[in-house]
């Protein structure tokens, strides 16, 4: 068994503001910071043998948070970065939704038939992050890894561990700083064990 912890990124200033960011390299803001030291937080006493993340700096930073405090160093993946969402990041719903409008829309209701101008489709954003996945799983059995990832990214790993499809992506939550878990038992044989755990976060302002 390979345990799988995968943990979204702390608040940005853009999740602040609405605005899609995808692969644009947005910084934590000041509670995305609390929140990814209170994630860290959550792992003490809990033995990992591998932590790794995505090469964004919101990523970085929150996988660092955790890192220190396990006394482990981060790796990056540059297999779990985020979705491109090409001309619409930057941009709010309410400015996309004027551009291209049902877009967003599409989006949400079937991912895998949205390509966005300039930017990934959901398929090869799962293709990639579960290149990712396989090299991991490939180290062996008896693991404990932690992913440090994001939102739409995190999705995709879900639906390929679980055998979902790919449209059901976003019936998953994942609010910042969660943390989820897969206990993946072989090939078709994954457990969902944790999803969008927030318990660690409560009583943050």
């Amino acid at each position: 068994m390979i345990c799988f912890y995968f943990v979204r990124h702390g608040q940005t200033t853009w999740n602040q503001s609405g605005r899609y960011q995808g692969s644009t390299d947005v910084p934590l803001s000041e509670t995305g910071l609390a929140q990814a030291g209170l994630a860290a937080r959550w792992f003490d006493g809990r033995t990992v043998d591998g932590i790794f993340t995505s090469p964004l700096e919101r990523a970085r930073k929150t996988a660092e948070a955790i890192a220190e405090r396990l006394h482990e160093e981060p790796a990056v993946m540059a297999e779990f970065q985020e979705i491109c969402f090409g001309a619409w990041e930057g941009l709010t719903y309410d400015e996309i939704e004027a551009r291209w409008p049902g877009a967003v829309e599409t989006m949400y209701r079937a991912p895998d038939r949205l390509r966005i101008e300039g930017g990934e489709t959901f398929q090869e954003v799962q293709e990639r992050t579960m290149a990712g996945m396989k090299k991991l799983i490939a180290k062996g059995d008896n693991k404990t890894y932690i992913i440090v990832s994001h939102g739409a990214a995190i999705r995709t790993i879900l639906c390929g561990m679980l055998g979902l499809p790919l449209h059901t992506a976003w019936h998953f939550c994942q609010g910042n700083a969660n943390i989820s878990c897969i206990h993946y038992y072989g090939e078709e044989q994954s457990w969902l064990y944790l999803l969008n755990s927030q318990e660690h976060l409560h009583g943050l302002t």
